[in-house]
């Protein structure tokens, strides 16, 4: 099932769509247990931190970057008057967020989070990628692009940056432009400056979310309670051979081994009756580093595909509806925004 969800920003809509399944391994009353609040729980933490980038944002940079597109509005509709007030207003905004910070650069100004949940085992992978090597041995294109379709475990993120030291100067531009009467000039210089906005993509891997969760809920269990913290700690583990089988872990292979080294350090400290504070302070410590490097790890995307996300949201909207997995990522592209 997916879920689209469109919450007003000041300027960009934040969009989360979520492919949403329960992960099938662990015992039935851990499975319920997670249906019900942890796996939720992991998913709106990691939303939450993606959510507050924009809240950190300058709200002058953004009150500015409102105007002009509120202007670009009124010049299609030929008022070049409320347009030349609005763009004055924009470049009073953002005079003001570069006195308040001469370094500002990149404002986060929006974010688009697809989310892919798959609720395969590692068995299941493994067999996944086995049927996939012998179809293209035997050149069955197709049917593995089917086969290896679902096999995404992630959050896709997007996150758009308005350029301090290039959009304010279109805005200047259009304006000199007005002055002179210009209005489709002017026009289209303020779509040019959108043109400037840059995008940066990133992709979190949930099943490391997971573990990371897993580990977390293991750590809240007492001695009395062995049996269970052995067990979400087995489910941390799983977790990040998901991970690595997904093909999440190629720039932090060395992290993932040893977070999977901990885990087993920390087994064996569970079973042994040891004390293991330190164990699961130190593993939690590292599980917040890997992620921390992961939220960090992004390639820019080009101005096209930002350009094709523009828009300003204007209302509240909330809407769900049911995708189909194979198409999603289609579908998702042919109705961005």
């Amino acid at each position: 099932k997916g879920v689209k969800m469109k919450k007003e920003a000041l300027v960009f809509a934040v969009t989360v769509s979520v492919l949403w399944s329960v992960s099938a391994f662990g015992s039935a009353s851990m499975d319920k247990n997670l249906k019900n609040s942890e796996t939720k729980s992991f998913i709106k933490k990691e939303l939450s931190v993606q959510n507050k980038k924009i809240e950190s944002a300058s709200s002058d940079a953004l009150k500015g970057l409102h105007k002009t597109f509120e202007a670009m509005r009124d010049l299609r509709a030929n008022k070049g008057d409320a347009a030349t007030k609005l763009l004055a207003g924009a470049t009073k905004d953002f005079d003001v967020a570069l006195k308040n910070n001469p370094d500002l650069r990149l404002v986060p100004i929006g974010n688009d989070v697809y989310m892919y949940q798959y609720d395969g085992s590692v068995k299941e992978i493994q067999a996944s990628l086995q049927i996939a090597k012998k179809m293209l041995q035997e050149n069955h294109l197709q049917s593995v692009r089917e086969l290896l379709a679902p096999l995404r475990d992630e959050l896709d993120i997007t996150t758009y940056y308005l350029p301090m030291d290039l959009y304010p100067d279109a805005t200047k531009m259009a304006t000199k432009l007005l002055h002179k009467g210009k209005q489709k000039e002017a026009l289209r210089e303020l779509s040019l400056g959108l043109s400037m906005i840059e995008g940066r993509h990133a992709l979190m891997p949930l099943s490391l979310l997971d573990a990371q969760n897993s580990v977390l809920m293991a750590s809240q269990l007492d001695k009395s309670h062995q049996k269970d913290a052995l067990a979400w700690l087995d489910r941390a583990e799983q977790s990040l051979q998901k991970t690595l089988l997904l093909g999440y872990t190629s720039k932090h292979a060395k992290e993932y081994q040893k977070l999977t080294i901990m885990i087993e350090d920390l087994k064996a400290g569970i079973k042994a009756n040891n004390k293991v504070d330190k164990l699961y302070h130190d593993l939690k410590q590292y599980f917040d580093h890997v992620v921390m490097i992961t939220r960090k790890e992004s390639r820019k995307i080009d101005s096209d595909s930002v350009w094709n996300h523009t828009k300003i949201a204007h209302k509240n909207a909330t809407k769900e509806e049911d995708k189909d997995v194979v198409n999603f990522a289609h579908k998702s592209e042919l109705n961005a925004y």
